[in-house]
């Protein structure tokens, strides 16, 4: 109870910077991508 650090932490991890949710995206759009390269060799 008694750790600033701690409660630094929390925030960081509950705000989701636009970095990782543009990763996110760039992940959801080339796994698709990756599974029609498999499928059509």
């Amino acid at each position: 109870m008694g750790n600033p650090n701690k409660k630094k932490e929390d925030p960081n991890l509950i705000k989701t910077p636009p970095e990782t949710l543009f990763a996110l995206l760039v992940v959801a759009l080339l796994v698709p991508l990756l599974l029609v390269g498999f499928i059509s060799h």
